[in-house]
């Protein structure tokens, strides 16, 4: 299977997208065969005195199969978004946000918060553009310790 191979899922105009990054990653999950929603979800991180969010973050992608959020940049906009993934983990712990960076035709993906870009945390997982999609779904599942069988 190869990342043009797409079985019918969720389809969001191209337009829809915040850039072509999340566009390539909607692709990506297709590929997988993971069900998705669009930025579904804000989460408040900052709250005003009145208790209305001054700051928030919405990652782009909720995949309900395994319970998680997926967040996609390129590798040179990291800055905003580990401070968002950082206060994320500080506020929601209980709440599984993975980060697919992309660079160089390669998307490194780590759960949660990254530190600095080219660590990625303990567990990373690369998948050239090019590569196999079913290899990042199994990724995914390793890491969120979900066992089940998912339209493999």
């Amino acid at each position: 299977m190869q990342l043009g191979d797409f079985w019918p899922g969720n389809h969001v105009p191209e337009k829809s997208f915040a850039n072509h990054v999340e566009k390539l990653a909607g692709d990506i999950l297709h590929a997988c065969e993971l069900q998705w929603y669009y930025e579904p979800t804000t989460f408040p991180l900052e709250m005003d005195e009145q208790g209305k969010m001054k700051k928030g973050f919405a990652p782009d992608f909720y995949l309900p199969q395994i319970k998680a959020y997926f967040e996609v940049t390129y590798a040179r906009s990291m800055s905003g978004k580990n401070r968002k993934l950082r206060m994320m983990e500080e506020k929601h712990p209980h709440v599984i946000v993975f980060l697919g960076v992309f660079r160089d035709d390669v998307m490194y993906v780590s759960r949660g918060y990254s530190g600095e870009y080219g660590t990625l945390g303990s567990k990373k997982f690369e998948l050239p553009v090019r590569g196999d999609p079913r290899e990042l779904k199994k990724y995914l599942l390793e890491q969120t310790g979900e066992r089940q069988q998912i339209a493999a």
